[in-house]
């Protein structure tokens, strides 16, 4: 008779039962075994024999194996030249008689025949004292034996397909894995399981589908349950900004610097700004200062995404670049700059601003001057960020104007001069010595020098002798005849000049030669 089984698998996860599985190339469970049990009637005659009741539907003009094993036959092992297998055609065009072949190695007795039509009958097979059920029919040579097929209903369910999902960052270990799949017998008892396959618990554990097989066997029926575990990544990557980016418009960051600034993390993947992704971006065609923004995306392998929106604030960090001479020269007799004028020899320009900036003259040490010298001045300008630069002038007043002869009251002019005898000019010189406080008496030209040579170029001297308060006194008068006229011919005769040197008086006279 069929030996009937039921098999309770319980696993705490999800079941697909059209889940079909790749990765665990075992054996099939799914063997025929054409030979029904229940259709198996003793044989009253040949005690410890069997027959079939019905016959068995085999394919026409096909190999055929029946075969039973050791545990099967029991003592009739040793008796197997005694054991004749009959096979006949339902229809008795076919006949064969045929004793088992002994497979010491595999402990396995067997019989081969070929079918003509299909419905085939089995006689004298051995069933006396029976151990197992290891006997079958199946079709194929016998080196083509694929293992003892357990009889079990048709119906009977032989392997199980669940799914367990996982999150990657909280994974089970792998005995509580096992905890969830439990096997019961047709009684509601527990009964062990054994894992057979198993790639999760050797991988890296990242996101993906990986497989696990466990088996478990009840009265020679074995039943498999493929577990398809399922490693989920449910985080995005991570993306930060340590502080808001604030651009000089003139040194404008590329996207890439942008992306570089900013912190990308991911719970699994290895990602960098590469990895991001520009989604929307008001900054790159921006010309201006003012607020921007990028929003950027990142993608982990899981297909997790995260976005971040990026403000930039564009800025002008440069002041107005100044232009203009670094030295202005002028003459002391020239008209003096004003501020203004100075100012507009300079060229101003911002690279934002342009020329809307506001000019200052914060140091200012020229203010006209007139006297030779050098003299500084500092200007300052603003953009409207109030970014400044400085620009320096040096103002060089330079010394355009020779000496200058001012005539006091003991010089006398040229006219006067030429006009007078040597008697009116002793006469004067007695005048002024008397106004410096010297009462000259006896003035006598010793010796005129200059009256010969009046018309050469040259110093020249009138020697002369007096007296003061009864002491007797000697001077000259030096006289410097000039190459080049002059419309001012005086004899000077400075207070300062009449010094008392030993017992004379020096006078020096300058006069312009003719």
């Amino acid at each position: 008779m069929k030996k009937c089984l039921s098999l309770v698998l319980v696993c705490m996860l999800f079941l697909f039962n059209s889940f079909q599985s790749y990765a665990f190339n075992e054996v099939p469970l799914e063997r025929v075994n054409y030979l029904d049990l229940s259709q198996l009637v003793y044989d009253p005659i040949d005690i410890g024999s069997a027959y079939t009741n019905e016959p068995m539907s085999l394919k026409p003009n096909t190999t055929f194996t029946f075969v039973v094993s050791r545990n099967f036959l029991g003592e009739q092992w040793d008796s197997l030249s005694n054991i004749e297998i009959e096979i006949e055609e339902f229809t008795g065009s076919y006949y064969f008689a045929g004793y088992l072949t002994k497979d010491d190695v595999n402990q396995r007795a067997y019989i081969t025949f070929t079918t003509t039509e299909g419905l085939i009958h089995l006689y004298g097979i051995p069933v006396k004292d029976l151990h197992n059920y290891d006997i079958m029919v199946y079709e194929g040579e016998y080196t083509d034996f694929p293992g003892f097929v357990p009889y079990h209903e048709d119906s009977e369910q032989l392997e199980y397909f669940g799914v367990l999902p996982l999150d990657v960052d909280s994974q089970p270990t792998l005995e509580v894995i096992q905890s969830y799949v439990v096997a019961k017998n047709p009684f509601g008892v527990v009964i062990p399981t054994s894992l057979v396959y198993d790639d999760y618990s050797i991988s890296e554990k990242k996101p993906g589908t990986y497989q696990m097989v466990f088996e478990t066997i009840y009265h020679q029926i074995k039943k498999r349950y493929y577990l398809d575990v399922r490693v989920f990544d449910l985080v995005a990557p991570i993306m930060t900004l340590e502080t808001n980016l604030a651009i000089p418009i003139n040194e404008r960051w590329t996207i890439d610097q942008v992306k570089q600034a900013v912190t990308l993390s991911d719970n699994v993947d290895s990602m960098s700004y590469q990895d991001l992704v520009v989604v929307s971006d008001t900054y790159t065609p921006a010309t201006t200062i003012g607020s921007y923004q990028i929003t950027l995306e990142a993608t982990d392998s899981s297909g997790n995404t995260s976005t971040l929106n990026i403000p930039i604030q564009l800025i002008d960090i440069e002041g107005p670049v100044i232009q203009g001479p670094s030295s202005i020269y002028l003459y002391a007799t020239d008209t003096p700059l004003t501020n203004v004028e100075v100012q507009q020899k300079l060229l101003i320009n911002d690279d934002v601003d342009g020329s809307n900036v506001t000019v200052n003259l914060i140091t200012n040490h020229y203010n006209q001057q007139t006297i030779p010298g050098v003299y500084q001045m500092t200007f300052e300008a603003k953009d409207q960020a109030q970014n400044s630069s400085t620009f320096d002038i040096l103002i060089h007043v330079i010394e355009n104007r020779g000496p200058v002869f001012e005539q006091s009251d003991l010089i006398l002019n040229k006219t006067t001069a030429d006009q007078m005898t040597e008697a009116e000019m002793i006469t004067w010189l007695r005048e002024q010595l008397l106004l410096s406080g010297l009462h000259a008496t006896d003035i006598i030209i010793l010796y005129n020098e200059y009256e010969e040579h009046n018309k050469e170029s040259g110093s020249y001297y009138v020697y002369l002798s007096y007296q003061v308060d009864g002491s007797p006194m000697t001077s000259r008068i030096r006289i410097d005849v000039e190459e080049k006229p002059s419309p001012i011919l005086s004899y000077a005769i400075p207070a300062s000049a009449i010094l008392l040197i030993g017992s004379g008086i020096f006078i020096w006279i300058k006069r312009k030669k003719m």
